[in-house]
């Protein structure tokens, strides 16, 4: 009895494994909607007044620095343009919004709107459970942004000391940044050495 539950449980996460490695494909998308509104970084309005989160992303919200920018980046994909979308396990927030990753036709063929803007470096990941289609596909399109300093990626000019650091480091949390610093002096305590920032 044990054995079948452990096969069991080995096949179901093999089958989950394989689908949060699938790549991206129109195919799967099973609403066609031209889009009428943007509304921030990650939410649009679609014809007949339906809302959409973008799933896998978090764009700057209206207010803080980028936010303008991330709206914008949007607008430029989907605008007046054919939309076509594909839902993940689950198709709606707690707020009622539809839940989805959104694909656009291009001269270059179809693109995942959620994972270009991530690799324009205008939002950020964010997948809550049950929903995690594509993790790895928004992972290398992060990785790419971050590598290419694009976006909000590029923030940070020049070099920080550690007092600005630790001034604001809930910000700091998510930057990739350049720390230079002196150091002062060096004690040994029995042994261990301590390094002390000048």
């Amino acid at each position: 009895m044990r054995t079948e539950r452990f096969v069991a449980l080995a096949i179901l996460c093999l089958v989950a494994a394989a689908a949060w490695a699938e790549e991206p494909s129109p195919e799967r998308a099973t609403v066609e909607i031209r889009c009428t509104r943007v509304v921030d970084g990650d939410t649009l309005i679609l014809r007949g007044g339906e809302r959409v989160r973008l799933l896998g992303i978090d764009a700057p919200e209206l207010g803080e620095r980028y936010a303008d920018d991330a709206r914008w980046a949007l607008h430029g994909w989907v605008m007046r343009k054919t939309l076509l979308l594909e839902f993940d396990e689950q198709e709606r927030d707690v707020y009622g919004r539809w839940l989805a990753h959104v694909y656009v036709e291009t001269e270059a063929g179809w693109a995942l709107v959620n994972a270009e803007l991530v690799r324009d470096g205008w939002a950020r990941l964010l997948f809550i459970p049950p929903n995690g289609r594509y993790r790895d596909y928004y992972d290398r399109a992060l990785e790419e942004a971050q590598l290419q300093r694009r976006g909000i990626w590029g923030t940070i000019d020049g070099c920080l000391s550690v007092a600005a650091i630790e001034a604001d480091l809930v910000a700091m949390m998510t930057e990739m940044v350049t720390v230079r610093f002196r150091v002062g002096d060096a004690v040994s305590d029995r042994g261990d050495w301590l390094l002390r920032a000048a």
